[in-house]
């Protein structure tokens, strides 16, 4: 295991901590002390818990709104001539490997060497593309330390070639924010181990990370959105029928909220719903909302109008759509003729096992004058598949109804 800045002695009461961390805390003693019942000789060191959760709370009310805000906005195009290509997907969930392999299907990265997959062992490809993954990228799967790592290398690689990596959060992020030692975080506490203060607070020793960011501060910096041309992606999709500047500096208010309160029971309303009314448009949180485009029929269609795009891609959700029968795969709704999908679920089910990865794509050359996609095309890797698959983008088939989908249940907050 990798030693941090601090020495092993210092780092032992951090890795008894994690030990406990989802049970009542832990007494530790400080590094040097004795263990022969001599009291005056005892000393209580400063609980690695709370120093953690100080820590989250700084970084997330000390955000520069202005260097990171909560919506990005990228033109479809450089300077108004060279188009750019848009590469969405999501819900990675602490798999690296799966992110990694994708990434090479999709030709947005090669390989600089040969041998297993490292966070830092590739070259972007993709020149000026935008590439954005929409939350959840981590926990569930046991490589979050590595895909945060490996994200982190992605935005500097991508901005060298002119291009963007941009990572937005998810209902997991945004819950770890808030309390890194809910019980829903205990693989990822557990993956952190003795590194816990130094990754989450401290800057980075390790000559993986290129970025140098503490994965706390990274974290805090996530936009809820980001708009690409004219293409809205968030990890719901969920717009709350709010303009950009609104939704923007609401999301400002309650994701310091959500980060530095002292609750560990209750999520903040705007952000993860209410679960304990009627299921509602005024009820559904805007990162975790499900199946929010069922609830009216002009639903879709004023998010559109509001937020200023044609295009809505989400994740959060691999049964989104499992009604249509496109679980393990993406599946594109209202649209159809030369109109692509208005509405696509990007989340093919990694954890769940549907997929072992997708990816959605916009050719450069398949954006018109107002910023609309017109062409979607996806490529998918199954999760049942033998040694000479050989993965390619294919178009996205898109239906102009809206799908039949079973009634979701209300979210029981982030």
């Amino acid at each position: 295991m990798r030693q941090g800045p601090s020495s092993l002695a210092t780092s032992l009461p951090i890795i008894v901590a994690l030990a406990c961390a989802v049970a009542q805390g832990c007494k530790l003693l400080a590094p040097g002390s004795q263990s022969d019942g001599l009291a005056s000789k005892k000393k209580e060191a400063r609980s690695p818990r709370t120093a953690i959760k100080e820590c989250m709370s700084k970084v997330a009310s000390d955000r520069n709104w202005s260097n990171f805000p909560a919506v990005v906005r990228l033109p479809a195009s450089v300077g108004g001539k060279r188009a750019r290509t848009l590469y969405a997907l999501s819900d990675i969930h602490g798999h690296f490997d799966n992110f990694f392999e994708i990434l090479l299907a999709a030709k947005v990265i090669t390989k600089k060497n040969k041998g297993d997959h490292k966070p830092s062992n590739f070259n972007w490809i993709a020149g000026n593309a935008v590439l954005v993954h929409a939350g959840d990228l981590i926990n569930k799967g046991k490589q979050s330390v590595e895909t945060i790592k490996f994200a982190q290398n992605l935005e500097v690689a991508a901005a060298a070639a002119g291009g963007r990596a941009v990572f937005l959060a998810g209902n997991h992020e945004i819950r770890f924010l808030g309390n890194p030692f809910d019980e829903k975080f205990d693989e990822f506490s557990v993956e952190l181990g003795e590194e816990n203060l130094d990754r989450l607070c401290g800057d980075s020793k390790d000559p993986d990370d290129e970025s140098k960011t503490p994965f706390g501060t990274w974290l805090a910096q996530m936009p809820a959105a980001a708009i690409v041309g004219g293409v809205f992606i968030s990890h719901s999709g969920w717009t709350r029928h709010l303009d950009e500047k609104t939704l923007a500096s609401s999301y400002e208010k309650a994701f310091v909220e959500q980060a530095t309160h002292s609750r560990t029971e209750q999520d903040d309303m705007f952000l993860c719903g209410d679960p304990s009314t009627e299921r509602k448009i005024a009820s559904l949180g805007l990162i975790n909302a499900n199946a929010w485009w069922q609830m009216n029929p002009d639903t879709l269609d004023l998010a559109l109008a509001n937020i200023g795009a044609s295009q809505i891609l989400f994740g959060h959700d691999p049964n989104a759509f499992a009604a249509s029968d496109v679980r393990g795969d993406m599946g594109g709704f209202f649209g159809g003729g030369k109109s692509a999908a208005r509405l696509v679920n990007l989340d093919v089910g990694i954890f769940q096992k549907y997929a072992d990865g997708g990816i959605l794509k916009c050719d450069s050359q398949d954006w018109d004058a107002k910023g609309t996609c017109l062409r979607f095309e996806k490529l998918i890797l199954p999760a049942t598949r033998d040694k000479n698959h050989q993965p390619e983008f294919i178009e996205l088939e898109v239906k102009p109804h809206n799908p039949n989908l079973r009634e979701r249940a209300p979210r029981d907050g982030c």
